[in-house]
């Protein structure tokens, strides 16, 4: 049987080959084109492995280099530069410890020397002296008291006028007055008059033992205002470089910020490298700790 084929099917046919053929030619032209890229890096890199390890180590990213950490105390301050808080903690030693101990146990050396003469005769005798040994009386444990607080009451005076004399330099951050002081100043000088309450008491009633509680009354308004912070609120005022609403801290963040920056001599410039570096450190705040365990309860 003849097949008729007209013209118009040899021309579609024709156009179908030669559309194929270009197809066919694409496709050699890129298995070609492949074979010479696989034969030149065979030629660079005889081992296969080498190649795959240099684009493995090409796709790596570089270690990034860590971070250099800053330090708090950027000041190197001269002891001389403001002497009157450099001899602070030699007051704080001489006049807490040195100066009491050598009030009383020169007041209790004489007296018992005294008292041993008295009662010469007896134990000449060996029999027991009638007459009471001292320990202490009226007036002595008031001085030595009074001396407990002098140490204190220094260093109060000689960071108050620190604040007031170089405001611009070591005051707080949202102080608008000199007499703002800092939240340290004014805890500091509350705790003195706690530990008045006794001296004053005892020096009245002539009970010469309340005068031993003068430095625990003291402690016991610190460490009451230690507790009282740690609770999580917003504080209804601004303290130290802390807005109002803030959460409040911890007293011995209040303090640090304080002392470091007006007993250590670390300026200003400390106040908010502390508040930095809490924020970005890795370890959580003891206010931090508190809300996450009130949120598991």
């Amino acid at each position: 049987m003849t097949q008729v084929i007209n013209d118009e099917d040899r021309t579609r046919q024709l156009v179908s080959i030669s559309g194929y053929d270009g197809r066919a030619s694409t496709l050699c032209e890129e298995h070609e084109s492949v074979t010479a890229t696989r034969i030149q890096d065979d030629e660079d890199y005889p081992n296969g492995n080498v190649s795959a390890d240099a684009e493995v180590r090409g796709r790596e990213a570089p270690t990034p280099a860590l971070p250099a950490y800053e330090k708090l105390a950027q000041r190197n301050p001269k002891p001389t530069e403001h002497l009157s808080i450099t001899l602070g903690p030699p007051m704080i030693i001489l006049f807490d410890i040195v100066v009491p101990c050598i009030i009383y146990y020169v007041w209790y050396d004489i007296h018992r020397s005294q008292w041993e003469d008295d009662c010469r005769t007896y134990t000449a005798r060996r029999a027991t002296c009638p007459i009471e040994k001292p320990e202490f009386d009226d007036h002595i444990l008031g001085y030595a008291v009074a001396s407990f607080g002098i140490g204190e009451l220094y260093i109060l005076i000689a960071r108050v006028a620190r604040l007031l004399r170089y405001r611009d330099q070591c005051a707080p951050l949202l102080s608008r007055s000199k007499w703002e002081l800092d939240a340290t100043s004014w805890v500091y000088g509350v705790a003195m008059i706690m530990a008045l309450i006794p001296f004053v008491v005892g020096s009245t009633k002539e009970i010469p033992r309340l005068y031993l509680y003068s430095p625990g009354f003291l402690m016991a308004f610190l460490g009451i205002i230690m507790l009282v912070t740690l609770i999580p609120i917003k504080i209804p005022i601004g303290i130290n470089s802390h807005p109002r609403g803030t959460r409040m801290r911890p007293f011995i963040y209040y303090a640090a910020e304080d002392f470091i920056a007006v007993d250590g001599l670390q300026d200003r410039e400390f106040r908010p490298q502390l508040h930095v570096s809490l924020k970005i450190a890795k370890f959580p705040d003891v206010v931090t700790m508190i809300y996450n365990f009130k949120a598991e309860i």
